[in-house]
């Protein structure tokens, strides 16, 4: 698909774009530890909803362990929840983190995650060959700390606001189809990533971006 604007600037979602998740891997693990039906809170319209007040920064760490231990049969600890609750999230590669530095050279890019505190220090600092993961970027945006998360337009008009970006010249690139839409709604332009990889092929490092 040819582009129609110029390409200036590209936020990157993180989980399954940046780096994968499985989310199978959490709720095995949560399971283990006497939580049947965590998949039910992790949805943004599931359960009673605290897994959203979380990741919007509107619920402590402390708070959500100790929701968590409320859903439990057993007596668990927050070393094992964290631990649990972090399973999720996979190890980087390597071609991704190269990736992402030679489009920095070129591009403004940018990363709008949905995500939260406890998240945020198992992923931010484990990069191959970085102190932190927003070296990648011109400006990282967390859901936890900005106060929304997509596919709220808050979210994205936080940040193309706060960076000054033109939405027309801005490419959205996210593993999920509502927020993708989201960001196409706002004029910008978008595109779902259905595994973590094809963009390495979208967005080669010559004077063309393939879309």
């Amino acid at each position: 698909m040819a582009q129609t604007n110029v390409i200036r600037n590209i936020i990157f979602d993180l989980g399954g774009v940046v780096i994968d998740i499985d989310l199978n891997r959490t709720f095995s693990q949560m399971a283990e530890l006497g939580i049947d039906n965590m998949a039910e809170y992790v949805t943004r319209y599931g359960g009673d909803g605290f897994a959203e007040a979380f990741q919007t920064g509107k619920m402590t760490d402390d708070e959500f362990i100790a929701k968590v231990q409320q859903l439990s049969t057993r007596t668990i600890s927050r070393a094992q929840i964290e631990m649990a609750w972090n399973a999720m999230i996979l190890d980087y590669e390597q071609d991704r983190i190269d990736q992402l530095k030679a489009l920095k050279s070129r591009y403004r890019t940018f990363v709008l995650s949905n995500t939260n505190i406890i998240h945020y220090h198992n992923f931010a600092f484990r990069v191959p060959g970085e102190n932190h993961i927003d070296n990648l970027f011109e400006k990282t945006y967390y859901s936890h700390e900005i106060g929304f998360s997509k596919p709220s337009a808050e979210a994205y008009l936080h940040v193309l606001n706060d960076a000054g970006l033109n939405p027309h010249e801005t490419l959205f690139l996210d593993d999920s189809m509502a927020n993708v839409t989201a960001a196409q709604q706002l004029g910008m332009q978008a595109r779902v990533v259905t595994y973590g990889r094809e963009w390495l092929e979208w967005l080669k490092i010559d004077d063309s971006i393939d879309l």
